[in-house]
């Protein structure tokens, strides 16, 4: 089987076992599939490797993604290179602590690294004489050279009296011994390295520069002589100058920010310190079996270290078959200078692991691989905070909740998908449900997570939520609010305020090794002791990418220019040509067309075009034609008694509609264009089936659909609604539109996010829509585009069988056996999801708790129609079919697949729909569509 490589692994070439590489990026890596990289980075040396075509590579430039069966590395010349993947081995992983691997792509469960050991490789100082300059050897390191040994590097973090910050840029200093003795201190800058390598500089390394630098240095030992060659060795570095990104202050401390730019006279002060993760309280020893993380450096190809005690390693490392392993240069030969640098050549590490069993083993750390779904919501590790999805009010406290429980997860059974959690009764956690929250986020007010005796009990990971805000890792560094540790009066003059995360207890506490205190120690702190600085996986730098809500109003805001009417009773449509204001459009390739150009036959016969299916009316991303029916519903015979697929209503638009505050614009061309938009929606057999469009004799303007989940998808028979707004620019810009994420029955697990393209806070995420970047031909455009194809996007691009790959650059990973369980797991989510829409509709025809639930006014008739009545397709019985089905074939005797077959956490709240599902249909058929509200949660408790 081919080996699956991945970002930072070491790789050696099978043809040549003497070069190595580092890999850069491989076609799963989509993190760092950056269009037109050459832009943005120093590509200049980019190559193909053999068996790699021109057009191979011209589609990298292109993409930032290696085509398939490629993968782009960096040779120890630092050359970058798009090579065979099958043409390299793998050597070594790099994995830290913290991170989350699996045994292989095929294993369900998942583990976390707690300890890596690492040996290593090194080649020591020696007399190098350049191809360059033949006529000089001096002392140094033959390239290629790496990251530079100092005192302060860029990425450090630094603790400096009451802030930590992390060191973004510094411009070095260095010291060069000259082939005459003589050593000179010199800007970094202003020197270069021989074989042309862009790269700080480091003790070891051979420098050029020019003598009238030279001239201007500062001479340490004698003086500038004209005739001695401007080229040396580099026997030391210091910084001159360090910028930095202040992070956090101790917790109680009034001192302001330091400066970003800190000069020497800061970082020599006793009070300014470098954040070393390889300390260690003296009494701790190493045990790759325990659960006690203990950091070693992140040691990478060719980078450039010293001994801590370079005595003990020489006694330690005697010889290597007869001749001694360090090769040692007194300071006294090299005037007071410390050249005792080695580079990594090559090195192994070992992992220990604890697994979601609790388990812990060791392993090398490449037969381990990254895991690729760790971005799964319902996912839970061992030692993290948990509560139950049920929530309960707090007395005297308005829009306040709380969880019904709240405790520690102790194991996990990935494959099942069900957790043992430890409750604890005096732990509570306590969120806002304030409805100004944005994004439909609640704001966790206060925690506290107590560590006295609690109770066992197995649980599905779909009834839990484990809150990022709570749980922390290990790797993350804390400020400590623990008075013993931090006294909030004065200033502390040890540095216990600070510390890293080192264990996190089965009984909620945190091992915090407090790592820049002068004495380094271990102590054992509650989480509410504990605020997160830093995390370890830089989530604490990241924000949501996806299309921000606000931006969309103010957009709206400002387009909303021409007022309507003051009598709201007047038609919009009295006054259509009262306004000749003319709308601009351009084709394909931005070249404006005049208004004969789009008016022409392209619309003039609309009802004819889209029965015949013509592609100029399909967006060229969605491959569909309005036929294509991926629906379960059977097309509507003629003389139907069921609801017109397409109505205007003369009622007033619902209060529930997004777009429904927003001002009429009166503009002739641009009604003419709705009105042909509403012509193409209303042709006989034009709309898919199970898509009902509605809108309103006085805003043609606002559209409303209701689209059936098709069959053979997570989304088979669910219902989603979905609110459209013409703006004034239209047709020349994008219809605005909005899901409504329904705020479903609160039967656990059926509850989240439902597609990669459906954002809880409404958001549709579709090149069509301009909510996502597109290739060129994918985007709205004025001339070809319709209402008619959002419709079938959505249907051909969203509401798909394996929603996983619609995550952006995802469609690299369809076919591999990397992303075969995340997509299961993803589908199998979405499906319980979808069941929660089912229920939220059934409970808007029925119960008084829902009947504000978008729809209400204008899609009750067809929603009673498509799952009750009898003349209608009757969708409730196929559900409970559906549910009921799945439910006898999930007996654990067959893989899950997402669609028919389930794991046993997800059958637990399957259950619990089913018997809602059971009591809808019942009080249907007793008449009973008024019944009493049903329990907000029904987990048993």
């Amino acid at each position: 089987m081919e080996q699956t490589l991945y970002p930072d692994d070491l790789v050696r070439l099978k043809t040549d076992k003497s070069r190595l590489a580092s890999v850069e990026r491989t076609n799963d890596s989509l993190d760092f599939h950056v269009p037109f990289p050459q832009n943005g980075e120093d590509f200049i040396d980019l190559s193909a490797g053999p068996g790699v075509s021109a057009e191979n590579l011209r589609q990298f430039k292109a993409s930032g993604a290696p085509p398939k069966g490629t993968i782009l590395v960096r040779w120890e010349n630092e050359s970058l290179q798009l090579i065979r993947s099958d043409s390299v081995s793998l050597i070594v992983r790099s994995l830290l602590v913290g991170d989350v691997v699996k045994r292989s792509v095929s294993h369900v469960q998942s583990g976390v690294v707690i300890n890596t050991m690492t040996r290593c490789v090194l080649r020591p100082l020696c007399q190098v004489t350049h191809a360059s300059r033949p006529e000089l050897t001096l002392k140094g390191l033959p390239p290629p050279h790496s990251d530079p040994i100092a005192d302060l590097t860029s990425g450090d973090l630094i603790v400096y009296r009451d802030w930590i910050g992390r060191i973004r840029d510094k411009s070095d200093l260095v010291c060069v011994r000259l082939t005459d003795g003589c050593v000179v201190e010199i800007p970094g800058e202003q020197g270069e390295h021989l074989d042309g390598i862009v790269d700080a500089f480091a003790v070891g390394d051979v420098l050029s520069t020019k003598k009238g630098v030279l001239r201007t240095g500062t001479w340490i030992y004698g003086s500038y002589n004209a005739n001695t060659p401007s080229v040396g060795t580099v026997v030391c570095v210091r910084p001159s100058i360090v910028e930095v990104d202040w992070l956090q202050k101790r917790i109680g401390s009034t001192e302001d920010e330091p400066p970003v730019v800190l000069q020497d006279a800061e970082w020599e002060r006793a009070d300014f310190v470098i954040y070393d993760r390889s300390r260690r309280p003296p009494q701790v020893q190493t045990d790759p079996l325990g659960t006690l993380s203990n950091s070693e450096l992140d040691l990478r190809l060719y980078q450039r270290v010293r001994f801590r005690d370079l005595e003990s390693a020489c006694a330690n490392y005697h010889t290597v078959d007869g001749v001694p392993a360090i090769v040692r240069h007194d300071r006294k030969d090299n005037m007071g200078y410390d050249l005792n640098v080695f580079d990594v050549v090559a090195f192994r590490t070992a992992v220990s692991v604890q697994w979601q069993d609790l388990s812990i083993t060791i392993h090398d750390s490449a037969d381990l691989v990254p895991d690729s779904g760790i971005d799964d919501s319902h996912a839970a590790w061992p030692a993290e905070i948990t509560h139950t999805l049920a929530m309960r009010a707090v007395g005297g406290m308005p829009h306040v909740e709380r969880p019904v429980k709240v405790g520690v997860v102790q194991t996990v059974d990935a494959t099942a998908r069900m957790a043992i959690v430890w409750w604890t009764p005096d732990s509570f956690i306590e969120y806002s449900r304030h409805a100004e929250e944005q994004d439909g986020v609640d704001a966790i007010l206060r925690h506290h997570i107590a560590t006295g005796p609690g109770i066992a009990e197995a649980i599905s990971l779909y009834d839990i939520d484990t809150p990022a805000h709570v749980n922390v890792r290990r790797g993350d560094i804390v400020l400590i609010n623990n008075e013993e540790h931090n006294p909030l009066l004065g200033t502390t003059q040890d540095r216990t305020w600070l510390g890293e995360i080192v264990d996190t207890r089965l009984d909620g506490s945190l091992v915090i090794r407090l790592g820049v205190a002068e004495t380094v120690q271990d102590v054992i702190l509650l989480r509410k002791d504990v605020t997160v600085a830093v995390r370890s996986d830089d989530t604490d730098a990241l924000e949501d990418e996806h299309w921000d809500d606000d931006i969309l109003d103010e957009e709206m805001e400002e387009a909303f220019h021409q007022a309507y009417s003051d009598n709201p009773d007047h038609p919009m449509w009295d006054d259509l040509y009262a306004e000749e204001e003319q709308a601009h459009f351009e084709d394909e390739n931005g070249i404006e067309l005049d208004a004969d150009d789009w008016e022409d036959d392209a619309w003039e016969d609309a009802e004819e075009e889209v029965t015949e299916g013509d592609p100029e009316l399909v967006n060229d991303d969605a491959h569909l034609s309005a036929d294509d029916e991926p629906l379960g519903l059977e097309r509507r015979t003629e003389g139907s008694s069921g609801p017109e697929a397409y109505l205007v209503l003369e009622s007033a638009v619902p209060t529930t509609h997004r777009f429904g505050a927003q001002e009429v614009t009166v503009n002739a061309s641009r009604m003419k264009r709705i009105q042909k938009d509403h012509r193409i929606l209303a042709s006989p057999e034009t709309l898919p089936v199970g898509v009902f469009v509605r809108t309103w004799e006085t805003r043609l303007d606002l559209i409303r659909f209701l689209i059936i989940g098709p069959t053979e998808t997570p989304y088979a028979n669910a219902p989603f609604i979905i609110d459209v707004y013409l703006p004034p620019a239209y047709p020349a810009e994008p219809p605005k539109v909005y899901f409504h994420s329904w705020s479903p029955e609160q039967t656990s697990g059926t509850h989240g996010r439902l597609n990669p393209n459906l954002y809880e806070d409404g958001t549709i995420c579709l090149s069509l829509l301009g909510t996502w970047d597109g290739a060129p031909g994918e985007s709205w455009s004025p001339t070809k585009s319709t209402v008619l194809q959002v419709i079938v996007s959505i249907l051909g691009l969203v509401l798909v069988r394996e929603p996983y790959y619609n995550e952006a650059g995802y469609e690299a990973l369809v076919g591999t056996q990397a992303a075969k369980i995340p997509s299961t797991v993803y589908s199998e989510r979405v499906y319980l999801r979808s069941r929660g829409l089912i229920l939220t509709a059934l409970a808007s025809l029925r119960d008084e708790e829902f009947r504000d639930a978008p729809g209400h006014e204008d899609l009750e008739d067809i929603l009673r129609w498509t799952y009750y009545t009898e003349d209608g397709p009757k969708l409730l019985d196929l559900v409970i079919v559906d549910v009921s089905t799945i439910l006898e074939k999930s007996t654990g005797s067959q893989e899950p697949n997402g669609l028919t077959v389930m794991s046993q956490g997800a059958c637990i709240p399957l259950h619990r729909v089913l018997a809602l599902l059971h009591k809808y249909k019942q009080a249907y058929a007793t008449g009973n569509h008024r019944a009493s509200e049903p329990p907000r949660d029904i987990t048993p408790k």
